[in-house]
């Protein structure tokens, strides 16, 4: 009856934690990303981690309970304290379990074997994809050799860099250098922190951390900005000088026609009809007859012109006269 009583109340504590660690748990499975292969290391920190927040690990760290011989000595005793061991421990390798084959990706959940265990379980896992962590860990080196920083700031960038390395630190086991790790974030810095580099190699005695490459890369930043927009503006205010200052050049022309413009538009109405000489004027603006002096028409179509040319004389007749297209031979073209 005392141990029905004592198994009881081990029941009803395990009740009370398991509703406290349901949010935990919850909370904790949503922040992991399933298993796919190459992201094994990551996963395994991970749900190591949340198993001993929420207290569920008992089944990893220990094995399952014997039960006690008969013969032994103290055996009610041993009896009750392996009931409460077995019902622990079953409880702790149910929950890992069901867990476990939750955060294994459908893709591959087909290929891991049934297991009575969590630990046996993870044994598995760990076995099978210890090849694959190779090539995470392959990937993840390039990365970080490789990497660039882009139009998306230097911020983003240092911050994408230190992400990296401490993907790789989980995977060895150990922390990269933090001088390391400095290094090459400034070697592969824009063509711009050229500059900046040299200045840090030769001037700076002190070894900076990430925290002090940021505020310095983020000050250059900055400086490298400001240093851009005046020289835009600067060229912009030059432009506008040069257009400011410019006149329109003026030709002296005929008189009662001081100071025509040699623009593009009057260059056009003059050259009209100068024929072999384009750089001869007419004595009257373009739209002027030469004979009539009036606006309107052309010599060749003027009507005063046109009589003049009729003979006063018939005996002068014979002499021919001249038609209109006759006259038009003489004149320029306008």
């Amino acid at each position: 009856m005392h141990e029905k009583f004592v198994v009881f109340e081990h029941d009803l504590i395990c009740l009370i934690d398991q509703g406290m660690n349901t949010a935990a748990l919850l909370a904790h499975m949503g922040k992991i990303d399933k298993l796919k292969g190459p992201n094994y290391p990551t996963w395994r920190k991970d749900i190591d981690m949340m198993f001993t927040l929420t207290d569920m690990d008992f089944a990893l760290l220990y094995d399952k309970p014997t039960e006690p011989a008969p013969s032994e000595a103290r055996y009610d005793d041993k009896m009750l304290h392996y009931s409460i061991e077995k019902r622990k421990w079953e409880i702790s390798n149910t929950k890992c379990l069901k867990i476990i084959r939750h955060l294994i990706d459908d893709s591959i959940e087909g290929s891991i074997p049934e297991c009575a265990t969590a630990k046996e379980l993870l044994d598995r896992l760990k076995s099978q994809f210890t090849g694959s962590s190779k090539a995470y860990a392959s990937t993840l080196v390039d990365d970080f050799t490789n990497t660039r920083c882009d139009s998306s700031g230097v911020r983003a960038y240092i911050q994408k860099m230190t992400s990296t390395a401490a993907k790789l630190n989980k995977y060895l086991g150990k922390d990269l250098p933090e001088d390391f790790v400095v290094h090459m974030i400034m070697k592969s810095l824009p063509k711009e922190y050229e500059t900046f580099h040299v200045h840090y190699n030769t001037t700076v005695k002190d070894r900076w951390t990430i925290e002090q490459l940021m505020a310095q890369c983020l000050q250059e930043e900055e400086r490298l900005k400001s240093h851009k927009s005046d020289s835009l503006n600067y060229i912009s205010n030059q432009s506008k000088k040069m257009n400011k200052n410019s006149k329109p050049i003026f030709k002296k022309g005929p008189k009662g026609d001081p100071g025509q413009s040699t623009s593009k538009t009057s260059t056009i109405n003059h050259n009209h009809g100068r024929g072999k000489n384009p750089d001869k004027f007419f004595p009257v603006p373009w739209n002027v007859c030469l004979h009539c002096k009036q606006e309107g028409h052309y010599k060749k179509d003027c009507p005063d012109w046109l009589r003049s040319l009729i003979p006063k004389d018939p005996k002068d007749k014979d002499k021919g006269l001249q038609t209109k297209e006759d006259a038009g031979k003489g004149q320029k073209k306008r």
